[in-house]
């Protein structure tokens, strides 16, 4: 085709417009240049405005970033190559855009030529600005939620026992109150606990999710011995038994874990049969698990009991913050602790499941993976 050159130049001077994008040449030899129709107009000019090899273009360039443009310009009249550069220009009309420039030293025989590529990289660097921003409001916002968390935990906590250590002292003075009062007290003793302990929890929660998470060894029978001696009064006053054995060592977040142990122990110990002591069991086993998003590896730490169990349609629900299955008139607790539980195996890569049947207890299995 006769004309096929020039559809040729100028369909790569289309894409050139597409990509926003410019190229030019310089051949060391001889020194002759070659600039391309939209590296013009990246800069603001139309082909041929400018010279781009005089100190026009410095007029341009962003005044703290003429350092750097210089210093790329040198290098490129050395001919040596460039790569990643990234310069502001303030073009004629006033609009600042964000360049970046790379080149690369082509020899064939004894040509050298050094070719070279300019992007308008304005748009990407507007959006990471942007998100820049965003995370810098986000870490704020997170900070502030945290002292907020803090101070409400502890400025709501502090009238409550106020409310508790009254009410007590009323009823340690044995006044002769009708017995509608009393139970009045009664009731408004049982309120301001509930309301403590929910604080607490929710204290636990916001804690859980921070990021400053600290892996170490640690024999998973560390932690679990402190969850027990935690609730050695909850296991004597119900008779409970607790077995376990062989657990491994892990690169965990100690505190955390140990967090982990004493909500599941209490879990059990709270939903156990009427009557029946609470049976107890913790072992660990290695397995492939290959179901659900997260296929892999795994140390699976089970947590067996022989309490009243649940249906299984509503083992998903148990994680859920404030999801409780239980009346909390029979069943004291906020519904928050299993959620914790799944933020803390979450901190850990790892994910937590629940499996149960009216009557027959349940199981609450721990996935840490193998590689953590």
């Amino acid at each position: 085709m006769e004309n096929a050159p020039e559809i040729e130049k100028m369909s790569f001077q289309y894409v050139e417009q597409l990509a926003g994008m410019g190229h030019w040449k310089l051949d060391l030899a001889t020194n002759a240049t070659e600039f391309s129709d939209n590296l013009y107009r990246l800069y603001g000019y139309e082909p041929g405005e400018i010279d781009f090899m005089t100190d026009d273009v410095l007029k341009i360039v962003h005044p703290d970033d003429k350092e750097i443009y210089m210093n790329a310009s040198n290098i490129t009249k050395n001919g040596n190559d460039i790569a990643d550069v990234k310069f502001r220009i303030i073009t004629p009309g006033g609009e600042q855009r964000y360049l970046k420039s790379v080149s690369k030293l082509l020899e064939c025989k004894e040509r050298k030529v050094l070719m070279g590529v300019t992007s308008d990289i304005s748009s990407q660097i507007s959006t990471l600005l942007n998100i820049e921003e965003k995370n810098k409001e986000l870490e704020q916002l997170v900070d502030e939620l945290a002292s907020f968390n803090y101070a409400v935990s502890h400025d709501l906590q502090e009238p409550l026992r106020k409310i508790i250590m009254y009410i007590s002292r009323i009823e340690d003075e044995e006044l002769l109150a009708p017995a509608a009062v009393r139970e009045h007290f009664s009731r408004i003793t049982v309120a301001a606990k509930r309301m403590k302990m929910l604080i607490s929890d929710l204290l636990l929660y916001s804690q859980a999710n921070k990021d400053e998470h600290i892996f170490v060894p640690v024999s998973l029978e560390e932690p679990l011995r402190d969850a027990i001696n935690e609730l050695s009064v909850q296991c004597e006053t119900k008779q409970a038994t607790i077995h376990f054995k062989e657990l491994p060592v892990l690169r965990v977040i100690p505190f955390q874990v140990r967090q982990l142990f004493i909500n599941l122990l209490s879990n059990s110990l709270k939903y156990c049969e009427e009557g029946v002591p609470p049976v107890i069991t913790i072992t660990c086993k290695q397995e492939d698990y290959n179901d659900g998003p997260q296929p892999g590896s795994y140390h699976v730490v089970s947590v067996q009991d022989n309490g009243i169990g649940f249906k299984q349609e509503f083992a998903e629900k148990l994680f859920l913050v404030f999801h409780r299955l239980h009346q909390k008139e029979r069943y004291e607790g906020t519904g928050i602790g299993l959620a914790i539980c799944k933020k803390i195996m979450e901190n850990h890569k790892g994910f937590i499941t629940a499996e149960g049947e009216p009557g027959n207890g349940s199981i609450f299995r721990l996935y840490f993976p193998l590689s953590q």
